[in-house]
């Protein structure tokens, strides 16, 4: 006989059978009492539905109230606040495993997606881990999360309900049910998946499961959403921070300051020996570094092909100069020897012959600008500069104020450029300048060997010149390994000083030494040692890549394979002088012999460094 609920509608069958009392057979009593007593059995069922309903509410509420204090009590890491509402759900879903999957910010559901990063929560022990970008590779789950993000749809998998085999990970994990749900920003842009595997006694997900999950997706998308806000608003900050610096510590170049260098006399490169190999910026005059700037312009025929009026550029490179802060090092001059240098393989090394106009444009400026607003305080915690660029190379810096130069009127020196040769030459332009971090060479110098070992390198391969490019910033910025011993040594030793400063300076209650002795005692033990490494990873292979694919680029390999002997000789002395102190010293004997030690120790350190002179105290 039927069970009605309150609407009529059946909800279930009762049966009774075999009548006590022999052959007897249901009556019509027996029917009618039987018709009435499931009336209030549909009305138990009904309310126990209800019950169960309301109970389930009850839990759907109260995970809503703890999402939603952790949404409201982590607002400013996006890390925190997917680890806690992870570890939140895991206690109203039964199942082995809870996955949140971030992909691009800016992807939306009609694009293709990008996993950024997964969390991966193992509810029986409650551990949070990151997979590895191969481990999400090999994972089974991981393509449906990727379907979800695409399409914005969620998505269900039931091996039991769909009669199919079970997913097996490469470390044997078996995948039985997974229900993934896209979650989605303010925008209806996807931001992220979460997925949850295997429900537990190996039931599939309900639909309140997936209700549930729908709005754990739903405040998920909210936090998340919220969090890159306030990322986004901290990076603006400290951007506005750095600009405002720059623009209170720099000014434009003076219309006077313009016009005098407008009206000089464009001196010829062989007057300023830029096209030599031996070139160093101490042979010219102040005013003259700007002038080699114009020269080098003027014989690579780009003011004339790019149409760029001369107070233009006479500014921008006055601007330029102001922009460089007068560290030890990365200053002004810096940029005019490693300008130069790329000058030289241009020209000299006959590079032009593979490079176009815009390419030759681009590796020009960007060697002017390189290193451009350098600061220390870049690589120290807490500062505005190190928050904007925590994530990227330093060079992201300089390429911005760069940038940031070329989009005024008067100092944009592309002002001539059509909009398509515009949009190529900034690409060039930031290409470079991000390729002069080492970083970026180290990832870049196997593939250029691969090219350069062919018997014949087609240049017209786009990829091809990409690499000669950045390994040309690279050469250029290390080159004053291949300038002579005289020069290279007081350079070296000046970077050298400025290491040991800043490395002083970072830590905890660190000060720099004014007396000059650490460093002085770190130049001559650690410094020619420091050097031949250099050399021999980046330098000597560099230069020896160049000169295999430009013949005429050979004496630059040569000069720094010269210097490299020079600094072995000095890492030698430097060793055995070390040896020779300790063989002096003995234990029982080292307090009644400090003093002669450390005399046999300063004459020692005098005869190995009489190549290396001393330098001055440093201020600090």
């Amino acid at each position: 006989m039927p069970v009605f609920n309150f609407e009529g509608s059946v909800i279930g069958v009762a049966q009774i059978m075999n009548k006590q009392g022999g052959d007897e057979v249901f009556s019509k009593q027996d029917e009618w009492i039987f018709e009435k007593f499931l009336v209030f059995c549909g009305i138990s069922l009904t309310n126990a539905e209800l019950f169960g309903l309301s109970l389930s509410e009850f839990k759907m509420n109260k995970l809503l109230l703890v999402l939603t204090k952790g949404i409201f009590a982590e607002q400013t890491k996006l890390d925190s606040l997917t680890r806690r509402i992870m570890l939140d759900i895991h206690s109203i879903i039964s199942c082995d495993r809870c996955i949140m999957y971030l992909v691009n910010f800016t992807a939306s559901v009609e694009q293709d997606v990008e996993i950024t990063k997964a969390y991966d929560l193992t509810v029986s022990d409650k551990t949070i881990l990151n997979p590895s970008d191969d481990a999400l590779k090999k994972f089974p789950a991981t393509n449906f999360a990727l379907q979800v993000a695409r399409t914005g749809e969620s998505h269900e998998f039931d091996a039991k309900n769909q009669e199919v085999e079970p997913l097996v990970s490469d470390t044997g994990y078996e995948i039985r049910s997974v229900m993934s749900m896209p979650v989605l920003d303010t925008h209806k842009h996807v931001v992220g998946v979460v997925q949850l595997i295997n429900k537990f006694n190996n039931e599939a997900f309900n639909p309140s499961d997936i209700k549930t999950i729908a709005t754990f997706a739903l405040f998920c998308g909210l936090g998340i959403y919220n969090c890159r806000l306030y990322e986004s608003m901290v990076k603006m900050i400290a951007r506005q921070k750095v600009n405002l610096d720059v623009l209170s510590y720099y000014a434009a170049a003076s219309d006077s300051e313009t016009s005098d260098l407008v009206s000089s006399t464009v001196l010829k490169s062989q007057k300023l020996k830029l096209t030599a190999l031996d070139f160093f910026d101490s042979s010219l005059s102040d005013s003259e570094t700007a002038k080699a700037i114009i020269t080098i312009f003027t014989e690579l025929n780009f003011i004339e092909h790019f149409r760029i009026q001369t107070d233009i550029l006479c500014r921008w490179i006055l601007s330029v100069k102001k922009n460089y802060r007068p560290y030890p090092y990365h200053n002004w001059r810096h940029a005019v020897n490693v300008v130069q240098m790329m000058f030289y393989c241009i020209t000299v090394g006959d590079v032009k012959s593979v490079l176009s106009e815009l390419e030759k444009f681009a590796l020009i400026v960007a060697s002017v600008c390189h290193d451009l607003d350098y600061r220390p305080e870049i690589f120290r915690i807490k500062q505005p500069l190190q928050m904007l660029y925590s994530l990227q190379s330093v060079e992201h810096h300089y390429a911005d104020q760069c940038i940031m130069l070329l989009n005024h009127e008067k100092t944009n020196v592309f002002h001539s450029l059509g909009t398509d040769e515009y949009r190529v030459v900034l690409e060039l332009l930031e290409s470079c300048i991000l390729s002069a971090d080492l970083t970026d060479f180290t990832k870049n110098i196997k593939s250029f060997q691969d090219i350069v070992s062919k018997e014949k390198v087609n240049w017209t391969v786009d990829y091809n010149r990409r690499l000669l490019r950045s390994m040309l910033m690279a050469g250029s910025d290390v080159c004053i390994t291949c300038k002579p011993w005289s020069t290279q040594v007081k350079v070296v030793q000046a970077i050298f000083t400025d290491y040991c400063r800043l490395t002083e300076e970072g830590r905890p209650g660190g000060k720099p030494d004014k007396s000059g002795a650490s460093v002085q005692k770190r130049m001559r033990t650690e410094l020619p040692k420091m050097q031949v490494a250099f050399l021999d990873a980046v330098c000597l292979p560099l230069y020896l890549l160049l000169s295999n694919a430009f013949p005429l680029l050979k004496p630059t390999h040569d000069a720094c394979l010269a210097n490299r002997s020079q600094w072995k000789k000095h890492a030698e002395e430097a060793q055995r002088s070390a040896k020779s102190t300790l063989s002096h010293t003995s234990p029982s004997s080292a307090s009644s012999s400090s003093s002669s030690s450390s005399s046999s120790s300063s004459s020692s350190s005098s005869s190995s460094s009489s190549s290396l002179p001393t330098l001055p105290p440093q201020p600090p």
